[in-house]
């Protein structure tokens, strides 16, 4: 919706961010409206990069490192190319005036700021580690770790508990016994709890308007639990393939039911965006530090 909303306006760009717009309070009440409003045209991004090339080592570095992480920021709100290769731009502005700060601070006579550069060197060496590591982040699975787990073990193992389901049902209609109706009819009232389930929690970790499960969700899952503990008593009454079927089906329902609940835990707090967590809780905590320290310096000269 951001990105259609941007490519409509013929924006692209951040704007220069004031301290309350890189603030972390600031970030996590950002709405695309706020965001839209700290706009810049095509290419002014770059052109403040250039002409902050002709200000002091002390200036250079604060506006790289502002740029560094609009541009990432935007790059993580968008997942955009535009802002992809204007952040590869900032970083290396970034890494260029790290230099440049270094080989300054040679000739510097004031002990606190040669302190406070020491520091800050250091800060901004781990920092530009930490960005690279978030961009790689952006339009992959890792960004949300949660999905993934869902993604690649709890949706498989629904999927499979299913199919075990099915065969089971095919297993005990081809061999009539006593009791069948009551098989079949556990199993398949499970084999369709199984199903609801699997789509209603696929659906719920693709919200957007709310991180809380939904209530009748919550039914589902508690429906399933109990339904597959009423599926053992049925174990006696079928054969002895479709034991070892249920035998299988009893742990995996259960280890899927306790993934759902891990996996909902992450949905509801801030760490199931784990760019966005790393980028305001990690990256950006410090690098405000860091950046009022540089900008004390470019007004001291």
């Amino acid at each position: 919706m951001l990105a259609v909303w941007l490519l409509a306006a013929g924006y692209f760009f951040l704007r220069v961010p004031t301290a309350e717009f890189l603030d972390e309070a600031a970030m996590r009440a950002q709405s695309p409206a706020l965001i839209a409003s700290n706009l810049l045209a095509p290419g002014e991004l770059s052109a403040m990069s250039e002409r902050a090339l002709a200000n002091s080592p002390d200036a250079n570095f604060a506006v790289a490192l502002e740029t560094s992480l609009v541009a990432l920021r935007g790059y993580l709100l968008t997942g955009a190319n535009g802002f992809k290769e204007q952040w590869l731009l900032s970083l290396a502005a970034l890494k260029t005036s790290h230099v440049e700060m270094d080989r300054a601070s040679q000739s510097w006579t004031d002990g606190q700021k040669i302190l406070e550069w020491d520091k800050a060197k250091k800060d901004s060496e781990t920092l530009i580690q930490n960005e690279a590591a978030l961009a790689n982040l952006i339009g992959t699975q890792n960004r949300y770790p949660g999905f993934r787990l869902y993604q690649e073990k709890t949706d498989p193992a629904l999927a499979q508990a299913i199919a075990i389901c099915d065969d089971t049902l095919q297993s005990i209609l081809a061999m009539p016994m006593t009791n069948t109706t009551t098989s079949v009819g556990l199993l398949a009232t499970l084999r369709g709890t199984l199903r609801e389930t699997r789509s209603s929690f696929a659906a719920y970790l693709l919200l957007h308007n709310t991180k809380e499960m939904p209530a009748t969700l919550k039914a589902q899952i508690e429906k399933l639990g109990h339904e597959a503990s009423d599926i053992q008593a049925i174990r006696s009454l079928v054969g002895p393939e479709d034991q070892v079927r249920l035998d299988r089906l009893s742990p995996l329902i259960s280890s899927s039911l306790v993934e759902m609940q891990r996996i909902a835990a992450l949905r509801q707090s801030d760490r199931w965006d784990y760019a966005d967590f790393a980028f305001r809780e990690q990256i950006l905590p410090g690098a405000m530090k860091t950046l009022n320290m540089a900008r004390d310096w470019s007004k001291t000269n």
